[in-house]
């Protein structure tokens, strides 16, 4: 399987921090490692790992996806996404010009906030509000044009951190009872997810989850499903050099023609079209 390389590729408007000065002492506060306004280009793709740097991405618009570890996320607009680049992920735009802001933080403080931030096993804050990203940035500029003092970044960052950690305790998803945001995170388990799999970890029948999950958002559990997989196979398609076949079984599709079958449907092309399309 071909792995594919880091390619940076940036619009204009891009204003980036690579590579700040750090002090010595990483014990007690939250550093800024670098940070940035960027439009991304298409063929912008990333991967990494083994690094001791936690990321903050934010979608002002267009979408991207970020693969982590076993999990893959796709980005809108609003969409916060907060990994640890220890572990290894890929990040890559679905349009172009896709506009992130980013910020790569170290210290102990952030590992606190991130385990705090991630306890319900997402790394994605839907809806975050724009504005709070944008003062962190402006306020973060503002300190490197300047004398630059390491504990006004680091108040800066907790205080990013402290507006990401209170969005990420409220529900999932603003308006949806308890009960309904436990059932979306579970169809974000992994492969082979049915709406059986949800009811028997939840200790319900299927007939009475799908009932009252479709009563709150619309729509049923097993669509649910149905998109994820197919934005994972959409991932696989793009990321790897897996055939159609291996990409069916590895996200538990019985047969190759059933995955053929329901991403036309979802995506009116077939998976060796959209990778056609797509592939980088």
């Amino acid at each position: 399987m071909a792995e594919k390389k880091f390619i940076y590729k940036v619009a204009s408007g891009t204003e980036a921090f690579h590579f700040l000065p750090q002090p010595s002492d990483y014990g007690v506060l939250s550093y800024l490692a670098s940070t940035g306004h960027e439009f991304l280009k298409k063929n912008y793709f990333v991967r990494r790992k083994d690094l001791d740097v936690y990321m903050i991405n934010y979608t002002v618009n267009g979408e991207g996806v970020i693969v982590y570890g076993e999990k893959s996320y796709r980005l809108k607009k609003g969409d916060l996404c907060i990994i640890h680049l220890a572990t290894e992920n890929v990040f890559y735009p679905l349009t172009e010009n896709y506009e992130i802001y980013f910020f790569h933080l170290k210290g102990k403080q952030v590992k606190e906030y991130y385990q705090s931030i991630t306890a319900n096993e997402t790394h994605v804050v839907e809806n975050f509000p724009e504005e709070k990203i944008i003062s962190a940035f402006s306020a973060i500029r503002e300190q490197l044009k300047g004398d630059t003092s390491y504990f006004e970044l680091s108040k800066i960052c907790n205080a990013l951190l402290t507006d990401v950690l209170e969005r990420a305790v409220k529900e999932p998803n603003e308006g949806y009872p308890p009960f309904i945001n436990k059932i979306l995170l579970k169809t974000r388990d992994g492969a082979n997810m049915s709406v059986n799999d949800v009811a028997k970890q939840l200790g319900f029948s299927p007939i009475y989850l799908e009932r009252v999950f479709k009563k709150h958002t619309g729509e049923s559990i097993k669509s649910v499903i149905l998109r994820r997989n197919i934005e994972r196979a959409q991932n696989l398609l793009i990321t790897t050099d897996m055939s159609v076949a291996d990409i069916a079984d590895a996200i538990g599709y019985a047969d190759t023609n059933g995955l053929i079958t329901a991403f036309k449907k979802y995506t009116g092309l077939t998976p060796l079209s959209y990778r056609k399309q797509n592939k980088r």
